[in-house]
């Protein structure tokens, strides 16, 4: 089977979702997947490794903008 059969199967595969908004598979190969329903955007899986990397840059750019609002006034 290839991999993005796989990766489709086990997206759709319910017991992948935690709380219907956390996606956690280790099949799945992709970092970023199409949330539930799909035109709500785009997660994480948290299976891989890179999505905390990704996580930690994307909560670490609001807090640099503050940083630098408050220093700047």
């Amino acid at each position: 089977m290839k991999q993005k059969a796989i990766n489709e199967r086990e997206w759709a595969d319910a017991r992948n979702w935690k709380w219907y908004a956390f996606y956690y598979c280790e099949n799945d190969s992709r970092v970023w997947v199409p949330k539930r329903p799909k035109w709500c955007g785009w997660t994480l899986n948290f299976a891989k490794r890179q999505s905390y990397i990704w996580l930690f840059f994307i909560l670490l750019l609001p807090i640099i903008i503050m940083i630098l609002a408050h220093f700047t006034q």
